[in-house]
């Protein structure tokens, strides 16, 4: 029998077609209204919720953490950043005027001495026998300087 493109089958009005009966298992089987990570807290398999060492904080080390570091912005990194570039840029082109000839050579600053009190002494000193370390050499003293 064939009943051509819309076929209607009529299995009576106690029984029902449908695929859907519902659940196989009863009672509630989770979904996002009944999730709290409050409840992740305190569960014995919290290491096993994807997200729970930064959702569900739980031990001491945590307290006055910031775990979200990662989420803040960057507020001061951009602007040394952009005034490090500057600087550099401007060194290269007083170093390229120099090398042309357009700018007077600057001479570089020096750094200060770093020689405790004894050394100062010892470099200073005039005359004596010392010979700073050489044999025959002797300190006459800084020549032009009486």
């Amino acid at each position: 029998s064939s009943c051509g493109e819309a076929c209607v089958i009529d299995a009576g009005p106690n029984v029902s077609m449908s695929l859907y009966n519902g659940p196989p298992r009863g009672g509630a089987r989770g979904g996002r209204d009944q999730f709290s990570w409050d409840n992740v807290k305190s569960d014995k398999d919290r290491e096993f919720y994807l997200g729970h060492s930064v959702k569900a904080l739980a031990g001491r080390w945590q307290k006055n953490k910031d775990v979200y570091w990662y989420t803040r912005e960057k507020d001061s990194g951009g602007s040394s950043l952009a005034d490090e570039v500057r600087a550099v840029k401007q060194r290269e082109e007083d170093a390229m005027l120099e090398a042309l000839g357009l700018k007077p050579k600057s001479v570089p600053e020096l750094a200060p001495a770093a020689l405790d009190r004894h050394d100062m002494e010892k470099l200073l000193k005039r005359g004596g026998d010392d010979g700073g370390g050489v044999p025959g050499a002797a300190t006459t003293g800084v020549p032009g300087v009486d």
